[in-house]
């Protein structure tokens, strides 16, 4: 067994984060390995690398505007389609129009009979356009975010705008795994 020991932000973050989520607190986004990381296995019974494989690049065709732009790496030897995405979302409330957006990394590995999704290196912008009080866009990396203390409450609770913003980010992510779980275990049978 190897053992690396962990940098002091590291140690000193994975400190804060088992002191403020303890037994009674849970993070609010799935961190592993001290990121940000939401991730699944998936069997899918009588199905080849081969086939799971064609199934990943089909969704990444349907699940994005230009899969072509999206994939950054494209291993059919080893199983592997790897892409960029992003979502973004224009909201207009009242007078003012904000528009939030996630850039990811997401990851499809396939063997014979199972598929590994990941999805990781998520940053959040959230921005004004047109706003006139001279604010810019404001981008955060979630990897550190949920483990500011200065997003918490005193009693260990996220403030409200913090909840939220966990919640959408939980929604979308968790929606792509959904996304690609549907799109895996179809059938690739056609009559044509």
């Amino acid at each position: 067994m190897n053992y690396t020991k962990p940098t002091a932000a590291l140690a000193s973050a994975m400190m804060f984060a088992m002191v403020l989520f303890g037994q009674d607190h849970q993070p609010p986004v799935p961190y592993v390995d001290g990121k940000v990381k939401y991730t699944e296995v998936v069997p899918v019974e009588n199905n080849t690398s081969g086939q799971l494989y064609g199934k990943a690049k089909l969704w990444f065709a349907s699940a994005f505007k230009s899969a072509q732009d999206v994939i950054q790496l494209d291993d059919k030897e080893n199983g592997i389609v790897l892409g960029q995405g992003i979502v973004v979302q224009d909201e207009a409330k009242a007078l003012t129009h904000v528009r939030k957006t996630w850039h990811f990394t997401i990851k499809i590995q396939v063997k014979d009979g199972r598929y590994r999704a990941e999805i990781y290196d998520i940053t959040y912008t959230f921005e004004q356009p047109g706003n006139n009080v001279g604010l810019g866009a404001s981008t955060i990396d979630l990897d550190p975010y949920f483990l500011n203390p200065k997003i918490y409450k005193k009693d260990g609770t996220m403030k409200p705008v913090v909840a939220d913003f966990a919640q959408e980010t939980n929604d979308y992510m968790n929606g792509f795994l959904a996304s690609i779980k549907t799109a895996m275990m179809e059938s690739m049978e056609s009559d044509f």
